[in-house]
């Protein structure tokens, strides 16, 4: 996507894809932002909404991009890394791609141990959508045309073809890297069709075997590019290592026609990760660290740039890591862990919150990893997981830094109110409050969510009047996504106190407030309510409409489970009109 973006003529960029969901997508896709700095910022939402909206955003992209190209398959390697809220975008997209020429190939083990790949696939299968072609080892007679392609007399690669199929079973990269070494070596491939082949203990062998082969500037410079990464430009390969740019230019050149290393756009990356890895081996330990040292300098200056890419924190704190610099590390695990939210990975952001406390010793520090661990334990679902975060937040907190105690008694909260626990939620809501500064827009959320627990205690009066506040709150910010979502709280009471006229008078007002905040989330969930009120005054043909129009809505954000809510209603409405069939 990102290569396609940046081929792009520089105007227009896109013209079918509407600027929201261009500013959308640049969570993800921050080079947008430079030919697009005048979009604005996407709104602050709950992670649940903001999800459905970056996954819209992201299939908007890919599928103009389909249409700008007449036509487009999509490869992905390794499907079984790919984390559960990848997979989850892989599916909004295939309900979004209807008739569009678009083919989807993806490559997996069947080793992999992903229950979000196998729930996935037997969803493909369920849907007719699936056709799996298993790779099988090559056989004698397609290693011997493999060995003519890469250029070996056609009077041995017969018989080297079998001698190879018995050594490697097959594996076509285990066959390659065995050829090269005997080109390398200049071996007489007639003579070693009578001796035996070379039979490392494994891969790694292979590639150290060849690598030996290099010249010494070659091999640091090798080193250098495995302690970088899996990919990496020219300069920072040259400061790592520590040659000039000639000789690391040079160094690079080899490399590349030696196979280790491929093109990627103006960059290199390593031809497979069995190289990376017997690359990383080439230096001793103090060498490694310095290499970590200077890799972690210049890949900082890089952490503020607009088009950074989005997983340079966690690759600069394995950096820091590395280097013995834990205090950096563990800084640059929490904007790693912050930024994988942002994007709903919650498998990566609990790994980075995890890695920063492991190195982390800063009292505010811990407390910030702690605080994010337990946002996504929360809306994971993990009870357990979530109380112990906040127990422990609770031990750490600061008395003279009052937002500490804020954010631990909204966490305590909200968790009582996920437990249905009405009275701890709302002792623990107003010590929220207390603590809070009266600026903090936070407090909207905090008395929206106060105003519910007093409405499950049937406490409407003070109930309305917490919400009112937050509203009030809300429009003297000009947050129209945050009046809404009081505006729906507020409906929710009326309705509680069978006022429906009013609930439908709030619920109106939302939709006003949603469609300035082009929030799609919140129009859906407030389609759904002025529905069910309409059926509930007996107005079934408005009801109908209303259900509709959320159908449509909730389909475009591929969310299956408001669409079979919405489904629900029409249903309903229609069998009202008589419109049994």
């Amino acid at each position: 996507m990102v290569e396609q973006h940046q081929q792009q003529p520089a105007a227009p960029l896109l013209p079918d894809v509407p600027d929201v969901w261009l500013a959308e997508a640049s969570r993800l896709l921050p080079e947008i932002l430079i030919k697009r700095p005048d979009l604005s910022p996407p709104p602050n939402l709950p992670p649940d909404q903001a999800r459905v909206r970056l996954f819209e955003a992201l299939s908007r992209l890919m599928l103009a991009l389909v249409r700008a190209s007449g036509a487009a398959i999509i490869v992905l390697d390794d499907l079984g890394q790919a984390d559960p809220a990848s997979l989850a975008w892989l599916d909004n997209l295939l309900t979004q791609v209807g008739r569009l020429p678009l083919g989807i190939a993806v490559a997996y083990r069947r080793s992999d141990d992903s229950a979000a790949l196998a729930r996935w696939l037997n969803e493909l299968a369920r849907l007719g959508l699936q056709r799996e072609i298993p790779l099988t080892p090559l056989d004698d007679v397609t290693i011997a045309d493999l060995l003519r392609q890469v250029g070996l007399p056609g009077a041995v690669t017969g018989s080297l073809a079998q001698r190879l199929w018995n050594e490697t079973g097959g594996n076509p990269f285990f066959v390659l890297e065995t050829v090269r070494t005997l080109q390398e070596q200049q071996t007489d491939l007639t003579r070693v069709l009578n001796e035996p082949l070379p039979r490392p203990a494994s891969v790694q062998d292979v590639m150290r075997a060849r690598m030996q082969l290099l010249d010494e500037p070659t091999r640091h410079v090798l080193h250098a590019c495995a302690v970088t990464g899996r990919s990496f430009d020219a300069d920072l390969v040259q400061v790592v290592s520590g040659y000039g740019d000639h000789e690391t230019l040079h160094a690079l050149d080899l490399l590349l026609s030696r196979e280790f290393l491929q093109p990627d756009g103006p960059d290199y990356r390593f031809a497979h990760d069995h190289v990376a890895e017997a690359a990383y081996t080439l230096g001793g330990s103090a060498t490694r660290r310095r290499y970590h040292q200077r890799a972690a300098t210049v890949l900082h200056r890089r952490l503020s740039g607009q088009d950074a890419d989005p997983t340079l924190p966690s690759t600069l704190a394995m950096h820091y890591e590395r280097s013995g610099q834990s205090h950096e590390a563990a800084s640059c695990w929490l904007l790693a862990g912050q930024r994988a939210w942002s994007l709903f990975a919650a498998e990566e952001a609990l790994h980075c919150f995890a890695s920063g406390l492991n190195c982390a010793s800063d009292g505010a520090l811990r407390f910030d990893l702690l605080a994010g661990q337990e946002e996504v334990l929360h809306y994971a679902g993990h009870r357990d997981e979530q109380q112990q975060c906040i127990a422990t937040l609770e031990q750490m907190m600061r008395d003279d830094l009052p937002h500490q105690r804020s954010t631990v008694m909204y966490r305590r909260g909200r968790l009582a109110v996920a437990l249905n626990q009405w009275a701890a939620a709302e002792i623990a809501l107003r010590q929220s409050l207390a603590a809070a500064q009266a600026h903090d827009p936070a407090t909207e959320t905090t008395r929206c969510l106060l105003a519910t627990t007093l409405l499950q205690q049937q406490r409407r009066t003070p109930a309305r009047q917490v919400a009112e506040t937050a509203r009030q709150q809300a429009a003297q910010r000009g947050d129209a996504v945050a009046q809404a979502t009081c505006l729906l709280t507020l409906a929710d009471i009326a309705r509680s106190a069978e006022d429906l006229a009013l609930s439908e008078q709030y619920l109106q007002q939302a939709i006003e407030q949603a469609h300035a905040a082009t929030d799609q989330v919140t129009q859906a969930r407030l389609l759904i309510n002025l529905s069910t009120i309409a059926f509930q005054h007996g107005r079934f043909s408005e009801a109908l409409h209303y259900a509709q129009d959320a159908v449509r809505l909730h389909q475009a954000q591929a969310n299956r489970e408001g669409e079979a809510e919405a489904h629900t209603l029409v249903a309903m409405a229609l069998a009202r009109l008589q419109t049994l069939s």
